[in-house]
């Protein structure tokens, strides 16, 4: 009992350090790329040597605190990554805009802040207890309802929506808004559809590596896990580049 009591207790450890390691992260590389593209606006629409090493350290840097979310997924339930993720991202965002100097903070700022980090916090109280981590047949049964079957339908159209919408737009001054709507719900999307196949592999694991070698279950999950967390990710860092990231992350 004391074994299993230390080891829930260690998985949420690392649950939680890697949760707000990989909200660090993506708002740190974030203010990265955008004072890369804002440097790059400056002298003229072409990047200085100096900015485009800075855009290669962001897309890098983005692209390994992603895989941070994985970890938390593997050892601890999706709320609570969710949670940590969310409250440590959205104050850093706005911290390490000031440090790169993107722009001033305004009233708007704040209250978009508040308000998102409000909402996850009040949709996981809502949620109550966390359920403990559903094995291979529980997690088939739960994708398989009608239930499900609605929410992942309703979020595939808003994912080719949206990215038909940003595939046809230019860019351009008049078109910020419509291009920060269409990437927030591209990785939105996507961050929702990592972290579901994330506990489809983790569930197929539960029985050990072995076992889940020959489930359809683990490969299906994985195959998406990194179709979306590519997806994922480029929109973060398209997002960073492109829009006002004291907009574009809230």
């Amino acid at each position: 009992m004391a074994i299993t009591e230390a080891s829930l207790t260690l998985d949420t450890v690392i649950c939680i350090l890697s949760s707000c390691g990989a909200g660090l992260g993506a708002a740190f590389f974030g203010c990265i790329l955008s004072w890369a593209d804002h440097e790059k606006r400056r002298n003229g629409g072409a990047h200085t040597h100096r900015s485009h090493m800075v855009a290669i350290l962001g897309v890098i840097g983005s692209t390994i605190f992603g895989f941070s979310s994985l970890v938390g997924l593997y050892f601890g339930p999706v709320t609570l990554v969710v949670v940590i993720r969310a409250g440590s991202l959205l104050p850093a965002n706005a911290f390490f805009s000031q440090v790169f100097r993107l722009r001033p903070l305004t009233r708007d700022d704040y209250l978009g802040t508040l308000v998102t980090i409000s909402g996850v916090l009040c949709f996981t109280v809502f949620c109550g207890t966390p359920l403990p981590p559903p094995n291979a047949e529980r997690f088939l049964e739960m994708v398989s309802s009608t239930s499900a079957w609605v929410c992942n339908v309703a979020l595939l159209s808003v994912f080719v929506v949206s990215l038909g919408v940003l595939v046809a737009t230019p860019i351009g001054v008049d078109h910020r808004f419509k291009l920060v709507i269409s990437v927030t719900n591209l990785g939105g999307v996507s961050s929702a559809f990592m972290d579901l196949a994330a506990k489809g592999w983790s569930a197929a694991l539960e029985k050990g590596i072995d076992h889940a070698w020959n489930m359809p279950l683990f490969w299906i999950s994985l195959a998406a896990n990194v179709l979306f967390l590519v997806s994922m990710r480029a929109s973060m860092i398209y997002g960073c580049k492109r829009c006002d990231v004291l907009l574009f992350v809230p």
